[in-house]
């Protein structure tokens, strides 16, 4: 069976793909202390712990109820999938400094005083383009 792209098939396996990242990301910010890798193929993943974990159930509990969103199908496993590894663009630990969430004006404003405490009283603003991205400062 040929599947076209921009199929629902495709959309779903992109959202379990993404969200299956995200999940496998804030499971890492908040377990550091356990290797894993996440593991996936089509709508099902899972992240593999290599290290022994005491209490297994309360861990998976945890995973289910505070970190995994309620339609992704991902959970946790000790056992080495056979489904391939799924690699993301970057670590947790690479975007920890910001959560991993998108940046609203106000928390963007914050960063570039901190960044540039000599930066000129007012605001940026960002507006949609096309073709790029417009940021306009608005001062006092």
């Amino acid at each position: 069976m040929i599947m076209e792209t921009g199929t629902v098939s495709d959309v779903r396996r992109i959202i379990q793909e993404r969200g299956a990242i995200w999940a496998y990301q804030q499971f890492q910010l908040a377990h550091p202390e356990l290797t894993s890798f996440l593991h996936g193929a089509a709508c099902e993943h899972a992240i593999h712990i290599i290290e022994p974990v005491n209490d297994w159930a309360e861990l998976c509990s945890q995973f289910d109820s505070e970190i995994r969103p309620m339609t992704i199908n991902v959970k946790l496993v000790r056992d080495p999938p056979l489904s391939r590894r799924v690699t993301p663009a970057s670590s947790a630990f690479d975007e920890a400094w910001m959560l991993n969430e998108p940046m609203p004006q106000l928390w963007v404003n914050d960063l570039l005083c901190l960044a540039t405490p000599d930066l000129p009283e007012g605001s940026l603003t960002f507006q949609f383009h096309p073709e790029g991205y417009v940021f306009q400062h608005h001062g006092c």
